[in-house]
C-alpha cells in the first residue's frame, strides 16, 4: 500500500478541496516507538518514523473523510441554486469561517453569516428562513466555503480508535516496508481495514 499524500487540491466529482497542513501530529514519536518496540534511546529510525506518522495520518484522514488535527478547509464548487443545503466533505466541523461567491457579474462577494446556519453533526450549511441563496456566475468555483474541521489543536482530543488505526498503518509500513503492494498478505493491514470499516461511519465517534 502506498500512503496517501496531500500534494494538491482534493477533487471530488463536483468540488475542489484544499486544507492547511497541521503543524502537529496526533501521535508523538515516543508512543509510536513504544508501539514498534523500539527503545527510546535508539534514534536510528526516528526520521523515518516521523515521516510514517504523517503518512499514516494522511491515509486515515483520506479514508475516513476526517481531519484529526483542527485546520481550515476550503471547498469550491459550482452552484445551480437547487440544493436545500451545502454538504461539507470533512468531519468533524466546528465552524464555518467564511462563504464567498461570484455574483452574476462575476465579482467576488461575501455571503453574510446571518444568511445561513451550520448543522455540524451532519456537516451541512442550511439557508436561514429569512434569507435567499446567492445568484452566482456560471463557473466551477462559484461558491467558496471555508470552515474549521478537526478534534483540536493537538492529539489530546483525537479519538483513540483513530490513533490505533494510525499505529496499525505505521506498524505495517515499518515492518513490511520491503513488501509494499502486498496488502492482502499482511495481517496488520487487514486489522487496519477492519477498524477502518467502523471509523468510516459518519456517526463515529
Amino acid at each position: 500500500m502506498v500512503g496517501y499524500s496531500v500534494t494538491g487540491p482534493l477533487r471530488t466529482a463536483d468540488k475542489s478541496i484544499t486544507q492547511a497542513a497541521p503543524t502537529v501530529e496526533p501521535l508523538e514519536l515516543s508512543e509510536v516507538k513504544k508501539h514498534l518496540e523500539i527503545a527510546e534511546a535508539d534514534t536510528a529510525h526516528d526520521e523515518q518514523i516521523q515521516n510514517l506518522i504523517q503518512e499514516a495520518r494522511e491515509q486515515v484522514e483520506h479514508d475516513c473523510q476526517v481531519c484529526l488535527i483542527s485546520r481550515t478547509v476550503t471547498e469550491k464548487f459550482n452552484w445551480s441554486g437547487d440544493e436545500e443545503y451545502w454538504q461539507l466533505y470533512y468531519r468533524p466541523v466546528s465552524a464555518v469561517t467564511a462563504i464567498t461567491y461570484y455574483d452574476s457579474t462575476n465579482s467576488s462577494q461575501t455571503f453574510a453569516a446571518s444568511n445561513y446556519s451550520l448543522d455540524a453533526d451532519r456537516r451541512r450549511v442550511w439557508l436561514n428562513s429569512n434569507a435567499a441563496w446567492p445568484t452566482t456566475y456560471d463557473r466551477w468555483d462559484a461558491i467558496s466555503v471555508a470552515y474549521t474541521a478537526g478534534y483540536g489543536s493537538n492529539g489530546g482530543a483525537v479519538p483513540q480508535m483513530f490513533k490505533q488505526a494510525m499505529l496499525l498503518l505505521i506498524g505495517y509500513y515499518f515492518e513490511e516496508r520491503t513488501m509494499m503492494g502486498n496488502e492482502g498478505t499482511s495481517g496488520g493491514f487487514k486489522a487496519y481495514e477492519n477498524l477502518l470499516a467502523r471509523l468510516k461511519r459518519s456517526n463515529y465517534p
